[in-house]
């Protein structure tokens, strides 16, 4: 067998554990909301609609959840 066929050891599963718990926590203390899946189209989304027509994005609960306090 090969050095490139020759399989890896897997991560260390605490230390991996640990890793992404500190992300998601610096998410939350920078961005206010953790990370996913539907997080990122939904404010991609959020600021796209923002630009084009920002009264609607001020007076719409669900964008101003993503786009914030208006200072971005």
């Amino acid at each position: 067998m090969s050095e490139l066929t020759k399989p890896k050891p897997y991560s260390n599963p605490y230390v991996v554990g640990v890793g992404l718990g500190l992300v998601l926590l610096s998410a939350f203390l920078i961005m206010g909301r953790g990370l996913g899946a539907s997080s990122a189209p939904s404010t991609v989304v959020a600021v796209v609609v923002n630009k084009v027509a920002t009264e609607h994005t001020a007076q719409n609960n669900f964008y101003k959840e993503y786009i914030g306090d208006g200072h971005n």
